[in-house]
């Protein structure tokens, strides 16, 4: 019953959150709620085999998340909107980009991905023969993504690089930007298109599908709020049909090649497809409510698992011992069910700050979320790094009932180098078009 009465309030809370705020299909609420809702209810099905009854302190955490998230982001709401930060009501008053730019640029943005692409897989495939691995491309990918999730050794892309995987991330959101913005005012040459869709595939050398999925997701975030600031926002009141038919083939067809794209990562999976998406979708709730029963133990370093990505470089700097950096978590079987090794972004939080700690955490990232939101629709230059920061925020946000992505991800030297182009291209498009000379945003 705790499940079923979490579930509950979790959708009641939703709800009310969701018609008080804008109603936007990307606003903070939606995109931190709806999926571990969506989670919850697809691991009912497995509710006599997981022994899927929640305790009362799972139960008792993720309501009060739920409502300390929506209570940050309407106190940001409020704060932003009283200091007279709201979007202009006439539309959209930038200059498009995307008539402005020649063709050519967007070629060179790809022709630097590539580049990019054959640098980091030359130095991954440097680091996979050396643990004993094939060369292959298909083996080097994933045999790079194991090493990545499972080694205890510093596998991370040395210097240079890695800073040149931060730069291929940034320039593949630069041209999800320009898709959108060509997808909404007219633009929509078939060469665009093959581009964007050759980018997805070359971020899926760093190892993991999570860069390109993360990148698709992005570019539908970027796409929505263009959209609204252009005056065409997609609401519940005026969706279109296909949209309502394109969205869940679009997920469908998504599931499928994530599933079958374990053979290009190297994984031989043996479960059936439906299992396989419960692993990913239900059975973090249920691992971190075995985490909880079995006890939180408290990491030995502040931050720990929730800033992992930067443990090394706190090691190099000598600010923590050396071996502080956490590895993968555990896996984990329940009842003969493999559960995998994802406590959704609870645990981590859990696990460094205590309770308390892991709310105010929550709040935080509600906070951060929202504020970055507010900025990108504000915002009326044609390109808005904000845009693109929420996109990419948006990505880990969406990602929370799953693992611990937002601070990890955010709060590392990758992230970084991930807004190097972005700002550099800003730079860029001020010079080509002097209306659009004004403060960063």
């Amino acid at each position: 019953m705790n499940t079923l009465f979490m579930l509950t309030c979790m959708i009641l809370i939703f709800l009310f959150a969701y018609f008080v705020s804008d109603r936007s299909f990307v606003n903070p609420i939606v995109l931190f709620c709806l999926p571990m809702i969506v989670s919850v209810i697809y691991g009912l099905q497995y509710y006599s085999g997981w022994r899927f009854n929640v305790s009362s302190e799972t139960m008792f955490l993720v309501i009060s998340s739920f409502l300390v998230f929506c209570f940050a982001v309407f106190l940001v709401s409020v704060f932003i909107r009283d200091r007279g930060f709201r979007r202009k009501s006439d539309g959209y008053n930038g200059i498009n980009t995307a008539f402005l730019l020649r063709d050519n640029v967007y070629v060179l943005l790809f022709v630097l991905q590539i580049f990019a692409a054959i640098i980091c897989f030359l130095q991954e495939r440097k680091i996979v023969l050396a643990n004993g691995y094939g060369g292959g491309p298909s083996e080097v990918i994933g045999s790079y993504n194991k090493l990545m999730k499972f080694s205890d050794d510093d596998v991370n892309l040395p210097g240079f690089a890695s800073l040149i995987a931060g730069l291929q991330q940034g320039i593949a959101y630069i041209l999800g930007y320009l898709f959108s913005m060509d997808r909404i005012h007219g633009s929509r040459k078939t060469y665009k298109v093959i581009l964007f869709v050759l980018t997805v595939v070359l971020l899926t050398v760093s190892g993991s599908r999570t860069n390109s999925i993360g990148l698709l997701f992005g570019t539908l975030v970027m796409y929505m709020l263009l959209r609204c600031r252009a005056g065409k926002a997609i609401t519940l009141c005026n969706i279109k049909a296909k949209y309502v038919l394109y969205v869940p083939m679009s997920v469908a067809v998504l599931l499928i090649v994530f599933f079958e794209s374990l053979t290009l990562l190297g994984r031989n999976e043996e479960s059936d497809f439906f299992y396989y998406i419960a692993i990913y979708l239900s059975a973090p709730m249920k691992n971190l409510d075995l985490a909880i029963t079995h006890g939180i133990v408290h990491s030995d370093y502040w931050g720990q698992l929730s800033f992992k990505y930067l443990y090394p470089s706190f090691e190099k700097f000598n600010l923590v011992p050396v071996g502080s950096t956490y590895g993968a978590f555990p896996f984990l079987s329940f009842n003969g069910y493999f559960m995998g090794n994802v406590y959704t972004t609870f645990y981590a939080l859990l696990v460094d700050f205590g309770f308390a700690g892991c709310l105010l955490a929550v709040a935080i990232m509600a906070a951060m979320s929202q504020c970055t939101y507010s900025v990108a629709l504000c915002s009326r230059n044609s390109y808005s790094i904000a845009v693109i920061l929420y996109a990419f925020i948006s990505f880990q946000l969406f990602m929370s009932f799953f693992s611990s992505n937002f601070y990890q991800n955010i709060f590392n030297t990758g992230f970084i180098k991930f807004i190097i182009p972005i700002v550099l291209f800003k730079y860029y498009v001020s010079i080509k078009s002097p209306q659009e000379n004004k403060l960063l945003s």
